[in-house]
């Protein structure tokens, strides 16, 4: 079918248009900053895990504990974890392909 052979569209549906590709654009922005986000904390887990036994060396044992048992294992959002929360997102990406 060429070109001409397909219908007009009208500036009401090129306006619908529009917004739906700038839609998925923010979308998959926002998706990189959702990845971005989960690095940055991963790294932030790894920082944090190293002054544990600096702190321990330097006897402070209750605050080298703290980091272990409460910021350690901490969720970031509702006790869930950056790739949880990228994975759930993943998984609403693929039902909207479908």
């Amino acid at each position: 079918m060429s070109r001409t052979d397909q219908p007009e569209t009208t500036p009401a549906e090129r306006a619908a248009l529009h917004e739906l590709q700038l839609g998925g654009e923010h979308v998959q922005r926002a998706y990189g900053h959702l990845l971005a986000f989960h690095h940055q904390i991963g790294r932030a887990m790894d920082r944090y895990a190293a002054a544990e036994p600096h702190l321990r060396e330097a006897g402070h044992d209750a605050f080298a504990d703290e980091i272990r048992d409460r910021h350690l294992p901490a969720g970031v959002v509702d006790d869930r974890w950056s790739y949880e929360i990228r994975e759930q997102q993943c998984e609403w990406r693929e039902r909207a392909r479908r």
